[in-house]
């Protein structure tokens, strides 16, 4: 909670030996532990630029600094980002769902479909590789759907449905399970573009595993 505690957190990784830090940029509350102009920042922390300091002392350790992204997961549903706040149409639905988004329970995901929503994201992944040269770059958490498939969403169906309009070879849930796929790869290009555009050389670390990839 303090720049001292953070410096101390770096310090302890070098003695230990480690060479890289994975920092909480982005974590699933959907707040912004570095400086942001666009995103939500936590309460509490005011003054502090969790990003900076930890950064600036990796750089002087000598050791890797990867932020870790958890990418469209907006909070919970009660408490979102101020983005899904001020946007509750951009939040990602399932059928059987509740239309009012703080009467679903569990997390708030932005529609990876919807195209505020991957700009969104987008954004803040520019702030950060832009504001911050000691970070070596971002690890993607959440890199899917909230459900693991798809959106329900009115806009995310017509886009369904003109998909698997091109691909009469699939049945209806192989077209929505691949158009999802194809969402979240090309997101993930985008993403790529966007660091090799600020600086050639970032990484792009993806967490997943067979349950949820």
């Amino acid at each position: 909670k303090t720049a001292e505690e953070i410096e101390q957190m770096v310090q302890q990784l070098k003695e230990m030996h480690f060479t890289a830090l994975l920092i909480a940029g982005k974590p699933p509350n959907g707040r912004c532990y570095w400086g942001t102009d666009i995103g939500t920042r936590p309460e509490g922390f005011e003054g502090l630029d969790h990003l900076k300091v930890a950064s600036e002392a990796c750089e002087r350790a000598g050791i890797q600094c990867l932020v870790q992204f958890c990418t469209f997961v907006e909070g919970s549903a009660s408490d979102p980002s101020d983005f899904i706040k001020q946007h509750p149409e951009l939040a990602e639905y399932h059928e059987g769902q509740p239309q009012e988004l703080a009467e679903r329970g569990g997390s708030a995901f932005g529609c990876p479909d919807q195209p505020e929503v991957r700009q969104y994201e987008l954004d803040l992944i520019r702030e950060i590789v832009t504001k911050y040269p000691g970070v070596d770059g971002i690890s993607f958490d959440y890199i899917r759907y909230g459900n693991d498939r798809w959106c329900d969403c009115e806009h995310s169906k017509a886009m369904q449905a003109e998909f698997a309009g091109q691909h009469p070879d699939l049945s209806e849930r192989e077209a929505k399970a691949k158009f999802g796929e194809e969402q979240i790869v090309s997101f993930t290009w985008e993403v790529r573009e966007v660091l090799d555009e600020v600086r050639p050389g970032l990484l792009l670390h993806g967490y997943c595993h067979p349950a949820w990839a």
